[in-house]
Order: structure tokens, then sequence, then C-alpha cells
């Protein structure tokens, strides 16, 4: 993820209520899951990297959601 994407995610955060927290946790995965499909043929321990933040959010999400 680039430096601006971050920084707009990170305003999104610090202006969220915890439902929008949610939609804004998915959005960042999905950033991730693209930034990591553009690295794979040449660069798969950036692909890795991109992975591991889409299974941290998962999982953050997984533990804080009641299902």
């Amino acid at each position: 993820m680039k430096k601006d994407e971050i920084q707009t995610f990170s305003y999104r955060i610090s202006q969220a209520n915890k439902t929008q927290l949610i939609v804004i946790m998915y959005d960042m995965a999905q950033e991730y899951i693209q930034d990591a499909l553009e690295l794979l043929p040449s660069d798969k321990d950036g692909f890795c990297r991109n992975i591991r933040q889409v299974k941290r959010i998962i999982d953050e999400l997984s533990s804080t959601l009641d299902m």
C-alpha cells in the first residue's frame, strides 16, 4: 500500500464509528489483495507480505465480530 493510501485510511479510521471501522478494514484487505496480485509474478516476498497483512485484517475481524 502506498503512503498516500495509508494516510487516507488513517484519516478514515480516525473519523469512523464502530460500524464504519468494519467497512474500512474490509476495504484495506481488498487493497492489500490487489497489491499482492500486482506483485505476484516478479516479487514473491512482496506478495507474501501483502497476504500476511490480509490475514491479520481477517483475523482481527474474526476475533472482534460476534458471529
